[in-house]
């Protein structure tokens, strides 16, 4: 933005914010001069900054959000991460919730809040559930 010169950014040598609260600027500032990788952010938080990183496509946070949003899912976050992941379109997290959830329905596992989940997700959790070949026939 700053090195065009037909951008208004780079005439008045500012960029205005105006869709992102204070914190989440300044956590991503933070991050991307300390190159700090991401940690304890809560789910709602990461999701914010990755939505930022989409915008603004700071790639290197991108790519650091979603590897650690995916490290993050277990049985107590799967539904919770799968809901942000639908609802921002975020396909690398998205298919490893799918996957984690194949691997729930195949121990038998039980997943909190699962039934709250997107219905169209849900037909390709157990799409891709019984598609799966067993290992015994």
């Amino acid at each position: 933005m700053f090195k065009s010169s037909a951008m208004k950014e780079a005439i008045e040598n500012k960029v205005e914010i105006s869709d992102f609260t204070f914190e989440i600027v300044e956590k991503v500032m933070k991050i991307c001069y300390n190159y700090n990788s991401v940690t304890d952010e809560p789910l709602d938080e990461c999701f914010m900054l990755l939505k930022f990183a989409d915008k603004y496509n700071i790639t290197f946070l991108e790519d650091n959000l979603e590897v650690h949003l995916c490290d993050k899912i277990a049985v107590s976050t799967v539904s919770e991460i799968a809901q942000y992941a639908i609802a921002d379109n975020v396909s690398k997290v998205r298919k490893k919730c799918i996957d984690f959830l194949v691997i729930c329905l195949s121990k038998k596992e039980y997943v909190p809040k699962m039934s709250s989940l997107d219905k169209d997700f849900l037909d390709t959790v157990f799409t891709t559930f019984s598609c799966r070949k067993s290992q015994t026939l």
